[in-house]
């Protein structure tokens, strides 16, 4: 029905529109709260789109295992960014990789 390729490159063109509108607010912002760990969520969300596009054309380990890391890693620093923007608790790593 939907081309998914088309789909994941639509969503990693509007990742790097946001990663450098992001980029902009985080230079305008400084002092918001937990702005540089979501700006770097972003970045980590991009990167892994960009991985999973190479699917095929660079290793196995780069595209896959790396890509979800990324995107691993993209949710965790979301978690903590969001975390720090409403100035919550001090979250424990654990409860964040449990979560």
């Amino acid at each position: 029905m939907f081309h998914m390729p088309t789909i994941m490159l639509v969503s990693a063109v509007f990742q790097v529109i946001l990663v450098g509108a992001l980029f902009i607010v985080w230079k305008l912002y400084k002092d918001i709260p937990g702005i540089r760990c979501w700006l770097l969520s972003f970045v980590f969300y991009a990167l892994s789109y960009f991985l999973f596009f190479g699917r095929g054309q660079i290793p196995f380990f780069l595209s896959v295992i790396c890509a979800h890391f990324f995107l691993f890693l993209g949710g965790y620093m979301n978690i903590i960014a969001i975390n720090k923007f409403v100035q919550g608790p001090r979250l424990s790593h654990l409860v964040i990789y449990l979560g």
